[in-house]
């Protein structure tokens, strides 16, 4: 009859499990492993640990996941991160339940719900007053997948950007999906139609990685002949690149950069300091326009 026995422990205004729960659609972890490793951080220094739980994107199979955990006390709260950011339906059984719940990445459509989500329409308009405080005007846009909201929000950035600086950008967005093979295609056909293209803003990581390709398989050099401004900060898309020389921006966002700086990217210092054919160029995004900190050949 899906009977599930109350803990006596709910009666214990001071009981606690002290584990969060962590249940997300997005299988591949693109972002649910980010965000798991940032509330691990936070919830460590207060003795608490992150239990992560897959739903598969399946409204019923969320239900299943937290109700057994839920019911019984074993969780003191509950983070529901998906795999797009696009407005999702609540997970129902949170609703009744006197526990704190927080929507990462897509917002809940209850506008009682906590919900923390990107500003994909600022990271567009960031991205290209960066390249225009460089001085580069001629410049192109990979965009990924229409279909999320992500990619619509962010175009919309980058508009309005050229529209406030009375700019047009050298070519249409072109849409596709988000890899890196559409990146390295895409840049081709830029650069065939519009081989004066200094500057190329790509909608996440892995797309500026295949630019990056195309444009040095094109004789071009990044980021001296063509600047790329990637979104997103996927790590692994700094691994396996068919080049060695490589233009990343890290999008920062802790008070505390100058000490996470010298820890996350130590690795890549002491690398580009063994070759001079590997770039690392980081921004600091707690300034207004960004401010480059380090430009490492």
């Amino acid at each position: 009859m899906g009977y599930l026995p109350v803990s006596d422990r709910r009666s214990s205004e001071s009981y606690s499990s002290h584990l969060i729960g962590l249940i997300t659609s997005d299988i591949g972890g693109r972002f649910s492993l980010p965000i798991l490793a940032g509330a691990e951080r936070t919830l460590g220094s207060k003795n608490h640990s992150v239990v992560l739980m897959n739903g598969y994107g399946d409204p019923e199979t969320e239900q299943n996941r937290l109700e057994t955990m839920v019911y019984t006390r074993l969780l003191d709260g509950i983070i529901v991160v998906s795999d797009d950011t696009k407005p999702r339906e609540p997970i129902p059984l949170l609703r009744d339940m006197n526990l704190p719940v927080v929507y990462a990445y897509a917002p809940s459509l209850d506008p009682r719900d906590a919900s923390i989500i990107c500003d994909n329409l600022s990271a567009g308009q960031s991205a290209i007053n960066e390249i225009l405080s460089l001085g580069r005007t001629r410049i192109a846009v990979i965009g990924g997948d229409e279909r999320f909201l992500a990619s619509r929000e962010r175009a919309a950035g980058v508009k309005q950007a050229m529209a406030d600086a009375g700019l047009r950008l050298a070519a249409p967005i072109r849409f596709n999906d988000w890899t890196e093979q559409w990146g390295r295609r895409s840049m081709d056909m830029i650069l065939a139609s519009n081989p004066r293209v200094n500057a190329v803003y790509c909608m996440n990581d892995l797309l500026a990685r295949g630019a990056i390709d195309s444009i040095e398989e094109h004789g071009l050099h990044v980021p001296e002949d063509v600047i790329v401004i990637g979104t997103t900060g996927i790590s692994s898309a700094r691994a396996g690149c068919r080049r060695s020389r490589v233009s990343i921006m890290h999008w920062m966002t802790s008070t505390r950069w100058p000490q996470e700086l010298s820890c996350v990217h130590r690795k890549d210092i002491s690398r580009s300091r063994e070759s001079s054919n590997y770039h690392v160029v980081l921004f600091d995004d707690s300034q207004r326009p960004f401010r480059i900190m380090a430009y490492i050949r």
